[in-house]
């Protein structure tokens, strides 16, 4: 995507986003549809962005609430 070489990241951000499945993976790979023109598949990895962004899920989530859990972070009132 740097360099307008969108079109050379797409084989490596999908497989990415396919492998580990991340909010960020598909939304750089939804920039890189958008940047290179394949607007229907921009469009398709964007809605999957938007829902795993509504979800409460992952890895990440999972260690921030055991993290709080354990109380190792402190959260503000």
């Amino acid at each position: 995507m740097l360099n307008q070489r969108a079109d050379q990241a797409i084989p490596y951000l999908f497989y990415a986003a396919e492998s580990t499945p991340t909010p960020i993976g598909y939304y750089l790979l939804s920039a890189a549809d958008k940047q290179v023109g394949n607007l229907k598949g921009a469009d398709f990895n964007y809605q999957h962005y938007v829902a795993m962004k509504k979800e409460n899920s992952g890895q990440l989530y999972d260690l921030i609430e055991s993290l709080q859990k354990s109380n190792l972070i402190q959260t503000l009132p």
